[in-house]
């Protein structure tokens, strides 16, 4: 997990429910099969097992930061540990409960070296969520449809941070979706990744 910049402030405390997108995500952790564990993914040199291993980061790490407090950042080196399957989806609903706080969108938290907003960082939680779940979905050949609101949301945040050269951390270089690219497909554009339609 890394965050971005302050680049989106939500106007409502909570602004967003992030109950929707963690519960697609989870439903797609629960049905990865063993054998699809060492099949390729989205996100480049990752498999279906590293983007676990940092699925299984996300939801205890930005629980904490909803909580108030602050989190180093994402380890490079993670490890998907035994029982993944039950605890990432259990994971998954409690980080979103714990973002229907109002508390948990107020003040400023430090994420690795960056310090920011509560709020940017439901945004990025939001991202990891919605785009994560689109990779993992393709790595299983799974259907996959976010909510209009949370691309709405997510796409706002990915297109004030990306770039051509990419965020570091973050996001890949942006590619320049087709010019019938719906909003979906624009998001994964700006985050770098190169959707099966242009």
């Amino acid at each position: 997990m890394t965050a971005g910049p302050d680049a989106v402030e939500p106007v409502q405390e909570p602004a967003f429910d992030l109950g929707p997108a963690a519960s697609a995500l989870a439903d797609l952790v629960a049905g990865v099969p063993d054998d699809a564990l060492d099949e390729p993914t989205p996100c480049e040199a990752w498999s279906v097992r590293r983007l676990l291993a940092h699925l299984d980061e996300i939801g205890p790490g930005f629980r904490v930061v909803a909580w108030g407090g602050d989190i180093d950042g994402p380890d490079p080196g993670a490890r998907l540990h035994a029982g993944w399957r039950e605890r990432i989806p259990a994971s998954l609903d409690a980080l979103a409960v714990a973002y229907r706080s109002p508390a948990a969108w107020r003040g400023r938290a430090r994420v690795g070296e960056t310090e920011q907003s509560r709020a940017s960082l439901a945004v990025v939680a939001l991202d990891e969520l919605v785009v994560h779940g689109w990779d993992l979905a393709t790595a299983l050949g799974r259907p996959y449809a976010p909510r209009n609101e949370d691309v709405t949301v997510c796409a706002a945040f990915a297109e004030a941070v990306a770039s051509p050269e990419g965020t570091p951390g973050l996001f890949g270089p942006a590619i320049e979706p087709g010019p019938h690219a719906d909003a979906f497909t624009r998001l994964l554009a700006a985050t770098g990744r190169r959707p099966a339609v242009d």
